[in-house]
């Protein structure tokens, strides 16, 4: 027990001097991250994420399974919260652009990406959806929960079946973007979509693309719209599978 703890010790400091050296070496970290990482919050977020990538892809199983056989040069990971598929997937692809609009997760975010040397990896403090420009994101009590619709929606379409339902407690101002104006001549190899419930979205937004996109993985969070997602991606040309399908939580679709 006390080598334990002294070990558990010994890492944080290591990591606090870490975060200092870097200081010393006038590395670009902006003011809000710096907080963010002398908070002490950064190490845990780190040790997390080290034993998921470390030990196994223990999170969101099939999906980590399929998309690391996944090769190409563009990878867009929307909803990317603190990195993990960035990160899984930053030596399967040439570059990799992390949407992620909520502040705390961004943060994260950026302190994994440093912690893991992860070069490739581009993070973006914005939203995905249907138009470009500014909206409120509500924050509910549901640990990192929140979405870019409305309040009714969320509690009777996205979470409703889910055994606690979520509580809005407030609301911030992101910048929203879309696929098509962010990324309107480029071919994207795999786009990875986790929005809360604002899936349609970031497909409607990426209508005028569709050629240019070859691969998805969304997590689609109101399961009784599950034949409308199929028809909506073969339509489109596109082949799918589920990769999981629990009704409450985690639905992904595979579309190629």
């Amino acid at each position: 027990m006390i080598k334990k703890l002294t070990f558990t010790l010994f890492q944080f400091f290591a990591s606090l001097l870490f975060r200092l050296v870097s200081l010393i070496k006038k590395q670009k970290i902006s003011k809000r991250e710096l907080l963010f990482n002398l908070s002490g919050r950064s190490y845990w977020a780190s040790i997390f994420m080290r034993k998921l990538i470390l030990y196994g892809k223990s999170h969101e199983k099939k999906v980590s399974e399929t998309v690391s056989k996944l090769r190409g040069r563009v990878f867009v990971d929307i909803g990317a919260n603190v990195g993990y598929y960035s990160m899984l997937l930053s030596s399967n692809f040439d570059k990799v652009y992390a949407f992620e609009p909520y502040e705390k997760s961004f943060l994260e975010m950026c302190w994994n990406f440093r912690q893991f040397k992860i070069k490739n990896a581009k993070p973006l403090m914005k939203a995905v959806a249907d138009k470009d420009g500014k909206e409120r994101m509500l924050q509910t009590d549901y640990g990192q929960y929140h979405q870019l619709i409305s309040g009714e929606q969320l509690i009777n379409n996205s979470l409703a079946e889910h055994p606690k339902v979520p509580k809005v407690i407030s609301s911030f101002a992101v910048e929203t973007i879309t696929l098509a104006s962010f990324f309107p001549n480029t071919v994207l190899d795999l786009v990875k979509v986790d929005v809360e419930g604002a899936e349609w979205r970031v497909l409607n937004g990426a209508e005028p693309i569709m050629k240019n996109i070859k691969r998805w993985v969304v997590e689609l969070h109101d399961s009784k719209r599950r034949k409308e997602l199929e028809e909506w991606f073969t339509s489109h040309g596109y082949n799918i599978r589920w990769l999981d399908f629990h009704g409450k939580t985690a639905n992904h679709i595979y579309a190629w």
